[in-house]
């Protein structure tokens, strides 16, 4: 019997060992999953920190492009607001535009050789007693020194259809066509002489048959010879009651006078105007064109305009015609290859 119960009592004492030593590899064992879902725990909330704060950084510049959005379609709307004024304006502009009557031209000597597109900016015909000079040399045929040349030794008609010259009586008529219905005026043709267009020195602004002769004198011109401004100044200077205004048409300076110049000084190495010689320098040309305005003594009051038109070989003209019109109040116009 007592064996019995030892036998038992070692059989229990030999669980209870196990069972312990179980107990302590399990407690181990659990500790290390506390401790690996701890760290985990940690690891979660350190992820869930970073992503909150991802969220309210997203989430600002999620409110700052919204803002930014607001005030693109606040700008967008008044600028619609303001298109819509302006079209409105508009609109109403056109509305008037149609209602206003168009007038017609008030040039009395109607013309189909000129437009009225053609008007050029700042020159206008004005004055009561007005002249005009009309360059009628041989240069006046073409722009280019051999093709005026070759014309000189052309015959008459192939003269007069020169591109130049044709469009020196286009200038002439498109300035004769503005002239005003009260003025009075006189065109001049020169060359180595002057003489007035027309059967008599005036004609009226609002007489279209007087209008009508002087274009036919005109036509009538042949350019050649030399060019006398002071001639034509002395011509045009001639009439009475004084000229107020005077328009020139030319291509250059003088080559030739009609002065003395044997007894000027600054005339001694001009020989052609000294009778020695058939060609005449730049230089000279200058200084004769100063003592032909001098010789032929204008009124001062007189408004001078000049139109010059191209030509070769002569870059002195337009810095002395300029230096002319400018003193008297008149204008220096080169006008451009399609005018008029």
């Amino acid at each position: 019997m007592s064996c019995g119960l030892g036998a038992i009592i070692l059989v229990f004492m030999l669980v209870k060992f196990n069972s312990g030593n179980a107990s302590s590899v399990e407690k181990s064992r659990i500790q290390e999953e506390i401790l690996e879902i701890t760290e985990q725990e940690v690891s979660l909330k350190k992820l869930l920190l970073t992503t909150q704060g991802l969220n309210d950084e997203r989430s600002g510049n999620i409110d700052a492009l919204r803002l930014q959005i607001k005030k693109i379609n606040d700008t967008l709307e008044k600028i619609k607001s303001i298109n819509k004024s302006k079209q409105l304006e508009l609109s109403s502009l056109e509305k008037k535009l149609k209602e206003i009557p168009v007038q017609g031209s008030n040039d009395f000597a109607q013309d189909k050789h000129v437009g009225e597109e053609e008007y050029l900016l700042g020159l206008k015909v004005e004055g009561s007693h007005i002249g005009f000079l009309l360059d009628s040399s041989a240069s006046m045929t073409a722009e280019k020194l051999i093709q005026i040349i070759r014309l000189k030794s052309s015959p008459d008609s192939l003269k007069q259809k020169g591109a130049k010259w044709l469009r020196s009586k286009k200038v002439m008529r498109w300035l004769i066509a503005r002239l005003p219905s009260s003025a009075k005026a006189s065109v001049v043709a020169f060359n180595h002489k002057a003489r007035f267009m027309g059967d008599s020195p005036w004609f009226s602004g609002n007489n279209s048959s007087e209008i009508e002769k002087v274009y036919s004198s005109i036509d009538k011109i042949v350019p050649t010879g030399a060019t006398n401004l002071q001639k034509g100044l002395e011509k045009i200077k001639s009439l009475s009651p004084s000229i107020t205004d005077l328009y020139i048409i030319t291509d250059g300076l003088p080559t030739a006078g009609t002065s003395n110049y044997a007894s000027l000084n600054p005339f001694s190495q001009c020989s052609s105007l000294l009778g020695k010689s058939s060609n005449i320098s730049g230089d000279c040309r200058k200084q004769l064109f100063g003592q032909s305005v001098i010789d032929a003594n204008l009124n001062p009051s007189v408004k001078v305009n000049v139109i010059l038109l191209p030509l070769e070989g002569d870059p002195e003209a337009a810095p002395a015609f300029w230096e002319w019109t400018s003193y008297t109040g008149g204008l220096l116009i080169s006008p451009a290859p399609s005018w008029p």
